[in-house]
């Protein structure tokens, strides 16, 4: 939702960060940018409270953008969500569209995109936060990864003549699942995520191309302070990838078939 984090923060203890660790990646339109927004945010009635984010361009495009006489010419991205949230219990549920940029020369962006998201958490014991998340979309242009993969990059010279660049038409339709936890450990957080997710493209093809995708991650962390300054963490990864994911498929380090360890310290200021 923008870089709100509204619900990021609410599918996962990991929020946004950790880099693979935490798994955000695997999210459709996570950590997307958007930039000449309004956002709103109601006032919280016992625990509601609705949000709502219009950007008039997504910041796909490098550099300024200008601005196109006709509505479709131009990439405009909307949200709208609705959380309830206590100490002990948070839902919320998120739905996004993205009007792409459509039949302007050398700047078609495919067919809109539409995201839905759903999330929830609560205590299962005053030490415990369980987090349940998922997400349904249609017409996603990029893959998950760290970075993103575009079609033309996965499918490359499986694409059909028609559809050279991958967006020329329809793109990634699918879903993903995640279970994640918090834990009071030690004196510190522990944090667990494991997902799922399953995307198909659905753009022209060369016949006999894969299309699909599978993707299975597991993580954890650890954080604790040393003091109220200072804190130091580490964490490990493990992500899997069949269909347009399989190693195969990649000859650097975008390759999402990866095992990943880190660990630092942070201080605060």
């Amino acid at each position: 939702f923008g870089r709100w984090g509204i619900y990021g923060l609410e599918a996962t203890p990991f929020g946004n960060g950790w880099g693979r660790s935490g798994g955000v990646h695997w999210m459709a339109g996570a950590a997307d940018r958007v930039d000449n927004s309004i956002s709103y945010a109601s006032p919280n009635f016992n625990g509601w409270q609705a949000f709502g984010q219009f950007s008039f361009s997504t910041g796909s495009n490098a550099g300024a953008v200008a601005e196109q006489g006709k509505w479709k010419h131009n990439t405009r991205r909307g949200g709208l969500a609705l959380r309830y949230k206590t100490d002990s219990f948070t839902a919320i549920g998120v739905v996004e569209q993205i009007w792409n940029t459509e039949g302007l020369a050398n700047a078609d962006y495919g067919k809109d995109t539409t995201i839905a998201s759903a999330a929830v958490n609560f205590l299962t014991v005053p030490t415990v936060r369980l987090f349940l998340m998922g997400q349904y979309f249609k017409n996603v242009y990029s893959a998950p990864g760290t970075p993103v993969h575009s079609a033309q990059k996965l499918i490359g010279g499986g694409l059909a003549a028609t559809n050279p660049t991958g967006i020329e038409g329809r793109g990634f339709d699918g879903y993903n699942v995640g279970i994640n936890a918090q834990i009071k450990l030690w004196g510190g957080d522990l944090y667990l995520t494991t997902a799922y997710d399953d995307w198909e493209y659905k753009g022209d093809v060369k016949e006999g191309q894969e299309t699909s995708l599978k993707h299975y991650l597991v993580g954890a962390a650890y954080e604790y302070p040393l003091s109220k300054r200072v804190h130091i963490y580490g964490s490990a990864n493990w992500t899997h990838g069949t269909g347009l994911f399989d190693s195969d498929n990649f000859s650097d380090s975008s390759d999402p078939n990866s095992y990943q360890v880190m660990g630092g310290l942070t201080y605060f200021f």
